[in-house]
């Protein structure tokens, strides 16, 4: 793999997807969608290639839910998907406490 081409690819994809994206909800909302998804992905990711995957669903899933929710409440769509993907980052990060909080719980009891 060569890569200077692999990262060229990359920044091309990511050019592309933004220059589209900033039409479509706006500077601020972009950027928020840029970074929420993958601020919610990192507690549950080993590795930068897993959080990536994870973050293209909860980015996927903050779209098609901010969507149908904006549909169903009459509100803007751009910020009703960043709420939805923020609230998806609440709850990742929630679930991510709980969950080190009940190991270190179960580690002192051995």
């Amino acid at each position: 793999i060569n890569p200077k081409r692999e990262q060229l690819v990359l920044t091309i994809a990511l050019a592309l997807v933004v220059a589209t994206a900033i039409k479509v909800v706006g500077v601020l909302l972009i950027s928020a969608l840029l970074l929420i998804p993958a601020a919610a992905a990192r507690p549950f990711a080993a590795t930068p290639e897993r959080m990536a995957t994870i973050a293209v669903g909860i980015g996927a899933l903050s779209a098609l839910a901010g969507l149908q929710l904006s549909f169903m409440l009459d509100t803007p769509t751009g910020p009703t998907i960043v709420c939805f993907a923020a609230v998806l980052f609440a709850l990742t990060n929630l679930v991510s406490l709980v969950y080190r909080q009940l190991r270190a719980t179960s580690a002192q009891s051995r």
